[in-house]
């Protein structure tokens, strides 16, 4: 070896990184990294245009979308030690490049871009769903103004005492 002489590691070709981070063909991540940019710039853009950007929102979907890639190399890990040859991997990359995939088709119709009529009846369901209350939800408003710490429901969930001022 020369001085001039260049040494190049291919991290994502070795044995570590198939291993421990991810055993699946790469091409895939790409699409799910793209997808993320698509889905952030489209967010952003719809969060100027309803005038509701919020550093606050932002921060806490980027941090959801590094933790999509946590996910992933768990995925990945349960696929390598229980033996499933990327079954487990490739659907939970799956799920989440569907999932992208919808948010992004999501927020171009709130920008009021063309979406195909198949797809906006199906965002139009969804819409309409996600406007009933999750179970989550009906929960954390059905605590708020209670005193939690005396009283709060008993094992029926009805309320012991009325709400405070």
């Amino acid at each position: 070896m020369t001085l001039g002489d260049t040494v190049s590691i291919q991290f994502y070709n070795s044995e570590e990184f198939k291993g421990y981070i991810y055993s699946g063909d790469l091409f895939w991540i790409y699409v799910l990294a793209l997808l993320m940019v698509v889905d952030i710039l489209t967010g952003v853009s719809k969060a100027i245009v309803n005038q509701n950007l919020w550093s606050r929102k932002s921060l806490f979907g980027f941090i959801r979308k590094l933790m999509i890639f946590a996910m992933i190399i768990i995925a990945n890990a349960l696929d390598v030690i229980l033996g499933f040859n990327g079954m487990l991997l490739y659907a939970t990359v799956f799920f989440y490049i569907a999932n992208e995939l919808l948010s992004v088709l999501e927020n171009a119709s709130q920008l009021g871009l063309p979406v195909p009529k198949q797809l906006q009846q199906v965002l139009d369901v969804i819409y309409a769903k996600s406007e009933n209350q999750s179970i989550a939800d009906k929960y954390k408003n059905d605590l708020k103004g209670y005193d939690r710490i005396n009283d709060t429901k008993d094992s029926s969930g009805v309320p012991r005492k009325q709400k405070l001022k």
